[in-house]
């Protein structure tokens, strides 16, 4: 893929240029493929990033797009990333010309020259520039000729520096000259489409030589192009300073002057003809406009007669359509009562099965009441009337005391130092100590199971210390590992970054105890302290929470009860 930019400044030519390398096979840039940007609106946001107008008079300086622009730059060559060969031609390029060398190697530049008297006289015919404002419109064309020249001369072998009177005389070198020297696969077209010449008008150079007087710094400043250009005046053939050709032009201009006369005075003859037939055919649309005065009266007549008899009609048809209407609104209004009558029996017979459902619902229910109060009244008198064991240990459960309950931190918890309830469990925090009371199960020994499903910090899991009414429970762990080989390649990768291949957690920590040597308070107290926490706003998020471990459930279930 090669890439073609055309810059010139303004009245130089360069759109020509390019609009002529387009027809011989040079493909015309298409906007990006996201931003739908084209080259010329993406310039002009750039300028304005930076504070610089396209009117400005030339680039102090090359301009440096950051980051995002270069985004936008990659977004524009992917919506052209099929194409072979193709470019822009932006006057604002000259801002851009080092981000644009760097940016892709590909990118190759033809920049294209006028003599200053050539600009000045195209911005005096076509620019709208007065006189007065030339002398502005030379500073601006010096500075940007002189950015080119430092820009070709370093960078050479990427460049074309080409005079605009070239093109407008012998296009055809032109597009083999940028063809050779770029590797383009371009072909001269039959008939090149030079919509606005480029070579200068002789008489407006003779007159702005006048205009510009014995200037000579913008002489040596172009003499200087044409002494480094590739394709320079010379090698076109023609020469637009002199009284030669402006006598040429003169007489040129005299030749379609007299064409024109000669045109006006054909068209005056046609007029004179247009007029005679004009008179005549007002004279004959006279008198028909007569004679179609006379036949409307004729027709106005009978119509007058035929309205009669249509109204005689009409009074009779609306008499039997008023009948029709009625006749026919009567049986709608029957069959739409018949229907709402059907509707309603329906209703009623389904009304009347449903009241027999439930009442033998009713029944039903009312006998299984009747046998769950018998029922519970029995279990009532077979409870005794004091709960407490015998080894004198306040037991809510009596007799019927589980032998292994578990409790879901995701539900409500009876205990301090907790945060609220996630998907997999609770985070404790933020404070070192954290507590969760524990009905009272009985005598005998028991396991104390902890289901962690994540943690901080690893030490802070291996640290915990627990104890039940201030008796200290020694904590194992049971680690379930899964193996990083059943993993994704993407979830494998992640897992080693994180340093959780073969998962940490989820965790069980397992203790047993002797429910015989807690304090018989009425209560467990469960007890969890921590060596520290940690916040996740360490790690960058937006969580400032200050948080140890997280649990998902406690499990206390029986491992030894006393004989009864």
């Amino acid at each position: 893929m090669k890439i073609l930019l055309t810059c010139g400044c303004r009245y130089c030519g360069s759109e020509a240029a390019h609009r002529i390398l387009v027809a011989s096979g040079l493909a015309d840039a298409l906007p990006s493929r996201r931003e739908g940007l084209t080259a010329a609106v993406l310039h002009e946001r750039m300028l304005k990033a930076h504070g610089v107008g396209r009117g400005d008079s030339g680039p102090p300086a090359q301009l440096r797009p950051g980051k995002v622009w270069e985004d936008l730059a990659v977004d524009l060559f992917l919506g052209n990333l099929t194409r072979a060969s193709w470019g822009w031609a932006d006057p604002a390029v000259v801002w851009f010309l080092e981000f644009w060398r760097d940016f892709d190697p590909q990118v190759r530049f033809l920049f294209v020259h006028a003599s200053p008297q050539a600009v000045a006289a195209r911005a005096l015919l076509v620019g709208g520039v007065s006189p007065n404002q030339i002398g502005e419109v030379l500073e601006s064309w010096a500075a940007y000729q002189l950015e080119v020249l430092r820009f070709y001369h370093r960078n050479r072998d990427r460049c074309l520096l080409v005079n605009a009177l070239a093109l407008a005389v012998a296009p055809d070198g032109f597009i083999r000259r940028v063809a050779s020297a770029f590797e383009l696969d371009l072909a001269v077209p039959a008939r090149p489409d030079l919509p606005e010449s480029q070579a200068p008008s002789a008489i407006a150079s003779i007159l702005v030589d006048g205009l510009l007087g014995e200037s000579g710094e913008p002489q040596a400043l172009y003499a200087e192009l044409e002494s480094y250009a590739d394709l320079p005046e010379g090698e076109a053939g023609m020469s637009v300073v002199g009284w030669a050709p402006a006598w040429g032009e003169y007489r040129r201009l005299m030749q379609d002057l007299r064409k024109a006369e000669e045109a006006r005075r054909l068209q005056a003859a046609r007029f004179d003809d247009l007029v005679q037939w004009n008179v005549d055919t007002e004279t004959a649309l006279i008198e028909a406009k007569a004679e179609i005065a006379a036949q409307r009266g004729h027709i106005e007549d009978l119509g007058r007669l035929v309205e009669q008899s249509v109204s005689e009609w009409d009074a009779q048809v609306k008499v039997e359509s008023d009948l029709r209407s009625t006749l026919e609104r009567q049986s709608g209004e029957l069959s739409r009562l018949q229907s709402e009558v059907a509707e309603q029996e329906g209703r009623n017979a389904h009304i009347v099965k449903d009241n027999e459902d439930m009442l033998r619902q009713l029944y039903a229910v009312q006998e299984e009441l009747e046998t769950y109060f018998l029922r519970c009244q029995e279990l009532s008198a077979a409870v005794p009337e004091d709960p407490v064991g015998a080894a004198g240990v306040g037991q809510p459960w009596g007799p019927m005391a589980p032998v292994e309950i578990r409790f879901d931190l995701r539900g409500e918890v009876d205990g301090e130092n907790w945060y609220y309830p996630e998907a997999d469990g609770r985070w404790a925090g933020p404070e070192l100590v954290s507590t969760l009371n524990l009905p009272v199960l009985g005598l005998g020994r028991y396991e104390l199971q902890i289901e962690v499903a994540d943690a901080m910090k690893p030490e802070i899991l291996s640290g915990l210390r627990a104890s039940l009414n201030d008796t200290p429970v020694s904590l194992a762990r049971e680690g379930k590992r899964y193996p990083a080989a059943g993993l994704s390649a993407f979830a494998r990768t992640w897992a080693v970054s994180l340093g959780r291949e073969g998962k940490r957690y989820p965790a069980l920590l397992t203790g047993q105890f002797l429910a015989d040597d807690l304090p018989a308070d009425g209560k467990w107290r469960l007890k969890l302290e921590f060596p520290g926490v940690a916040s996740p706003a360490d790690r960058g998020s937006d969580d400032r929470r200050r948080l140890a471990i997280r649990v998902r459930s406690v499990k206390l279930a029986a491992v030894a009860l006393p004989a009864v």
